[in-house]
């Protein structure tokens, strides 16, 4: 579970970054701290519990939405990132 809690923190991050582009690297950085270790993800992350899974999923599912909506990815197709978003949405729901 912690696993995936941190990749739910690099998703974060990376879509901090994404929204706000203009923004100092530092704020990215400080909101992605505050994420982490100020918010329930801390504690839900060291037990096994499906909230952070479920955050985790939702992050993933955003993320990906709005790198298609922002041009997507180079070195993947348009495709994927509809159907990847779909298969951490399905996760969502049936964690």
């Amino acid at each position: 579970m912690g696993l995936i809690t941190a990749l739910g923190g690099v998703v974060f991050y990376l879509t901090s970054k994404r929204l706000f582009f203009d923004a100092p690297t530092w704020t990215h950085v400080a909101s992605t701290l505050t994420y982490g270790l100020g918010t329930m993800i801390l504690p839900f992350a060291t037990l096994f519990f499906d909230h952070d899974l479920t955050a985790s999923f939702s992050l993933f599912t955003f993320y990906f939405l709005l790198a298609e909506r922002h041009g997507g990815f180079e070195s993947i197709r348009s495709g994927l990132c509809y159907f990847l978003s779909g298969v951490f949405c399905g996760g969502h729901c049936d964690a």
